[in-house]
């Protein structure tokens, strides 16, 4: 049988009260769920002590609506594994979507975990567990829980600790291509271990591995000279991948007054654009080039589409260009001659 625990009823009632003064997060009593090839699940619980002051009935447990059987023995600080056939009642999860949580019985359930949830973005691979991972927030001076993907998995032996990582690497470069060195990216910095912070070397390269949680990523940037900050976004890691981003800055590291002297502009319209946008140019008979392009980017530097410029006419030129469905927003467009950026603007693209 499990351990009864005997806790005061004044404490019962004062309960809600001592959890709203609490600053930390309560944490989850769900850490880990795993399923097999056949896909039956098996997860891991853990109660800590500390946390919740002593104020769980261990001898009445519900994990969603299916109840622990009185013959499972559950203690605190001790993580345990619960299998389908140690419940009265289904849980209804699968591989692609689930939500759990913990409910303690004093007259009527109460629920006492953070929970656990996720859905099929980005799918548990084969062999791979859904776990949380401790995290030390310094700005806020208490603990998160983030889910992530786990492996190898580890039920009955670390509670909140994932395993697993994949790298995000690639290079950053000015709108003439140029490399940009030590240009500085971080991620929740305050974060420990989930952030970190890590530079391109002299060739405008970087790399750092980085953990594979369920949600998605966003890196800030920053470049000391000239100086500009921006941010790449929205990007998933899963386990033992690489995930390769080329990003153009929209900075120059020469002076932009060297272009001065061909007086290069282009424009689009409409602008704010919905379907088509058509890009308004000119090159002179002295801008002779073998290769020339309309490069278009988001505000992070991310090349969206390249468009050839044909270079068997000098002239005026007006390229028309499908805008793609998935597109909203502000972006960048710059003309390229023979790999040098020549001019570059933004454009509005609407729904």
């Amino acid at each position: 049988m499990k351990r009864i625990l005997t806790y005061f009823s004044v404490i019962l009632i004062m309960f809600p009260s001592i959890l709203s003064a609490n600053p930390f997060v309560p944490p989850p009593i769900i850490t880990e769920v795993y399923f097999d090839e056949d896909e039956n699940w098996t997860l891991e619980i853990y109660i800590d002590e500390q946390y919740n002051f002593g104020m769980i009935n261990l001898d009445s447990l519900k994990i969603n609506d299916a109840i622990i059987k009185d013959e499972v023995f559950v203690e605190f600080g001790v993580a345990i594994i619960i299998s389908p056939s140690m419940l009265v009642g289904d849980l209804n999860i699968t591989r692609l979507s689930g939500e759990m949580h913990v409910e303690t019985y004093d007259g009527d359930w109460i629920w006492i975990d953070l929970g656990m949830e996720w859905d099929s973005t980005p799918p548990l691979p084969q062999g791979q567990s859904i776990a949380y991972q401790w995290n030390i927030n310094v700005l806020m001076e208490s603990p998160d829980y983030w889910l992530c993907h786990n492996y190898p998995p580890t039920l009955g032996e670390s509670a909140y600790t994932v395993y697993g990582k994949g790298t995000f690497h690639g290079y950053i470069f000015d709108l003439n291509h140029k490399p940009i060195p030590n240009v500085q990216f971080e991620y929740f910095p305050w974060l420990y271990p989930m952030g970190g912070i890590f530079s391109s070397n002299d060739s405008g390269y970087f790399s750092y591995d980085m953990y594979a949680r369920l949600s998605t990523y966003s890196l800030n940037y920053e470049i000391s000279d000239p100086p500009y900050s921006g941010s790449v976004g929205d990007f998933w890691i899963s386990i033992d991948s690489t995930y390769y981003a080329e990003i153009i800055a929209p900075v120059y590291l020469v002076d932009v007054e060297e272009n001065h002297d061909i007086n290069f502009q282009i424009s689009s319209y409409p602008n704010p654009g919905k379907n088509v946008i058509t890009f308004d140019f000119t090159i002179l008979q002295n801008q002779e080039f073998d290769q020339g392009n309309i490069v278009i980017c988001e505000l992070s530097g991310k090349v969206i589409e390249i468009i050839p410029i044909n270079n068997n006419s000098i002239g005026h030129y007006k390229i028309k260009w499908d805008i793609p469905l998935d597109l909203q927003g502000i972006y960048i467009y710059s003309i390229e001659l023979n790999n040098r950026s020549m001019t570059s603007n933004k454009m509005i693209i609407t729904k």
